[in-house]
């Protein structure tokens, strides 16, 4: 599948999500819907496997990536590599991240190896405002061929709420309802704002805790198929995320992405089992909200950098 054509004078039909509606959840995908399985292993504690299907192992989830990368996805993801090798795009050496934290570890690493970091933080934008969100789409189409990493709010359809549920009763499942729509409505910008990269010629990642209910939304799901994307497995321990102990932090992350290259990359970093851990729960829960130095150099290495050479690909 190539890249569409480049049309950057073509402005991005923004969507008002807010007043379309956002998807509403059955009550089998839904994170604050309450459940009549337990969400605690048998010592109380929140398991990794939490939100996943039931029957397929944590094993089975990271090894699926060698399963679902077809010649389909390989024959996109070389096409628009060679697409931009063979076109002047002006953002070809150039990151969005969207919806990421202002004081982005990506950014101050891109600087540093002479990669233009443009990053939408939630702090100055509203990324749930179709105005804003068309603001940032003006700033993607002045640079076709740019590159996007997108997140957004995971706490509100993390396993935490179905342990939430399960402790104070099926009354909680309200409190965090508002919320949940708020990341859903967010999820719906960052899907048009990567679409546009794509159909810019660009690169597109999107990135959330590999438990995250929002995994499960049918837009996103239809968006990744309709751009050839496709998911892979890591954790936070591989890529020196620790705790405020000082032990490693087996986060789960997954990245779903257009580029071969990333999912190669990517890959590399599941835990081994060599090295103490602790939960990334409680005190450790906003230390692991963030990507470590390690996730941002592979990232850029990835997608920019031949690594010893500092050299810029495409």
């Amino acid at each position: 599948m190539s890249p569409r054509p480049i049309a950057p004078q073509t402005p991005l039909p923004v969507t008002d999500v807010a007043s379309a509606g956002v998807e509403e959840w059955g009550v089998s995908d839904h994170a604050g819907e309450a459940t009549d399985e337990p969400v605690q292993d048998a010592d109380g504690q929140l398991p990794f496997s939490a939100g996943i299907p039931p029957g397929e192992s944590e094993p089975a989830l990271i090894n699926r990536v060698a399963s679902t990368i077809d010649e389909a996805f390989v024959r996109s993801s070389v096409e628009r590599a060679k697409h931009r090798r063979m076109n002047t795009l002006f953002g070809n050496n150039t990151l969005f991240e969207f919806a990421c934290s202002g004081d982005s570890i990506t950014g101050g690493q891109a600087e540093a190896v002479g990669v233009s970091c443009i990053t939408l933080g939630r702090s100055t934008l509203d990324l749930c405002n179709p105005e804003h969100v068309q603001q940032a789409a003006g700033q993607l189409e002045a640079l076709p061929g740019a590159d996007a990493w997108a997140s957004v709010t995971c706490t509100h359809h993390s396993p935490i709420q179905n342990l939430n549920i399960h402790r104070h009763g099926k009354p909680y499942q309200k409190k965090p309802r508002k919320k949940q729509k708020e990341s859903e409505q967010l999820l719906q910008y960052a899907i048009q704002f990567l679409e546009r990269a794509l159909e810019l010629g660009g690169r597109a990642a999107f990135e959330l805790p590999a438990e995250n209910a929002l995994w499960k939304n049918q837009r996103l799901r239809a968006f990744e198929e309709r751009a050839c994307m496709k998911r892979v497995y890591l954790h936070g321990c591989a890529l020196i995320l620790k705790g405020k102990d000082g032990k490693h932090v087996k986060k789960p992350w997954c990245v779903s992405t257009s580029d071969l290259r990333l999912i190669q990359f990517l890959s590399q970093h599941v835990c081994n089992g060599d090295h103490d851990r602790e939960e990334a729960l409680d005190k450790n829960a906003a230390q692991a909200a963030y990507y470590t130095p390690e996730f941002a150099s592979t990232l850029l290495e990835a997608w920019y950098l031949q690594k010893g050479a500092g050299a810029c690909q495409s």
